[in-house]
């Protein structure tokens, strides 16, 4: 019964195209962008307000969460 069924649609002839969906490599890295690439970035951009004054907290009260995006960029990613 299902067999014509799935002739068509390993055809691809029924309902058209099947959508394009990402590869593997494409989801590795998206994966790892948002894994790993965001805590990441968020390091940087808070090094770099620090210096150009943006951040005005001290230095001490900014370790804590550098040290903890670290963190979870290790473990996550």
């Amino acid at each position: 019964m299902l067999r014509p069924v799935c002739r068509c649609r390993l055809a691809r002839r029924c309902a058209g195209e099947l959508p394009a969906r990402a590869g593997v490599i494409q989801r590795q890295v998206l994966t790892w962008v948002l894994s790993t690439g965001v805590p990441v970035l968020a390091i940087v951009l808070a090094v770099v307000a620090s210096k150009f004054e943006i951040l005005t907290a001290p230095a001490d009260r900014l370790t804590t969460p550098i040290l903890l995006l670290a963190i979870a960029a290790l473990v996550i990613g």
